[in-house]
């Protein structure tokens, strides 16, 4: 069971306006995020509320950095 099922976006924790707004990346945002554990993209899409195609693109650099992997439909980041 992922503890993140169910639930909504914690606006005062991901930006949301611009990459920046808050003095994060969205990369590091979402490695922050699935820090906490592993997420589906449609979980990752509505804890952030980032666009689809943002997310797509966060996650595509993430994958191809080797930062997180995919099992079983789940992004999870890769141990250090």
């Amino acid at each position: 069971m992922n503890p993140f099922s169910g639930l909504i976006r914690a606006p005062s924790l991901i930006p949301t306006k611009s990459p920046r707004c808050c003095g994060m990346s969205k990369t590091h945002a979402a490695r922050q995020l699935l820090s906490l554990g592993p997420l589906t993209k449609r979980e990752f899409i509505e804890i952030t509320g980032w666009k689809i195609r943002q997310c797509e693109e966060v996650i595509h650099r993430m994958r191809r950095n080797s930062e997180i992997v995919v099992e079983r439909n789940f992004y999870k980041l890769v141990a250090a």
